[in-house]
């Protein structure tokens, strides 16, 4: 059919029978372009994105496992460690938080006015500290792992920081990851892609005015601005 459908009909040649729909094949692929894709981090699963959902695939036998309507187009795919949950940025501002099990929606967060472009997973940092205690001559190393978070960018010229976290919904002892917003960058012109450096404290932000701004993490003080030129 026109809409990407494979119907398979009973028709009897006797008079007055009505046709019968045995099976319909309608979730097989996307209906539309596909705007997004990401791995899992065993490369066994593959998630893409399109106009109207985001769709689990097997790599091994091609199958599609778990499909997630969506209320706008999708515009950016982040698959977090661990591999159970995933970001999506929807073209109306709504940041998905998803379980990849169940293929539900967690969560919808109205993160940005406009067309959420970009989700970046902040680096999974190790940070030492030692100590040394003269009077027993002992040097003594504690490791500890920054907290997960990500950065989103959108068209309302905003890039965010968010801090995952784990809450308990309403009436159960159920724990599911949310997201909780530390803070907000203001800039002049609509985000297209924004990044986080390995030991987490710089972030590039591209714009549309074809300009690369670089911040401190920790302040959000500019300290570069790349000038792109519109010709290659």
């Amino acid at each position: 059919m026109a809409d990407n459908t494979l119907a398979f009909y009973s028709l009897s040649l006797a008079v007055g029978k009505e046709v019968k729909l045995i099976r319909k094949i309608s979730l097989h692929g996307h209906r539309s372009n596909v705007r997004v894709l990401s791995f899992s981090s065993d490369s066994f699963a593959v998630f893409t994105g399109d106009s109207e959902s985001i769709k689990m695939w097997s790599r091994k036998t091609l199958n599609c496992i778990r499909t997630v309507e969506t209320s706008s187009p999708v515009q950016c795919l982040c698959v977090l460690p661990g591999d159970r949950h995933i970001l999506a940025g929807l073209e109306d501002g709504k940041l998905l938080v998803i379980d990849i099990a169940a293929g539900d929606i967690i969560e919808s967060i109205s993160a940005h006015l406009k067309d959420l472009k970009s989700i970046y997973m902040l680096p999974d940092e190790v940070k030492i500290i030692h100590f040394y205690f003269y009077c027993f001559n002992i040097i003594c190393f504690f490791f500890f792992k920054q907290q997960l978070g990500c950065v989103t960018g959108g068209g309302d010229s905003t890039v965010k920081l968010w801090q995952l976290e784990l809450v308990i919904l309403p009436n159960t002892d159920r724990k599911v990851l949310s997201l909780l917003h530390l803070k907000t960058l203001e800039l002049d012109e609509n985000v297209q892609c924004s990044r986080v450096s390995p030991d987490n404290k710089l972030l590039a932000v591209a714009l549309l005015d074809n300009t690369v701004k670089i911040f401190f993490m920790d302040t959000f003080k500019v300290i570069v601005i790349i000038v792109l030129s519109e010709f290659i």
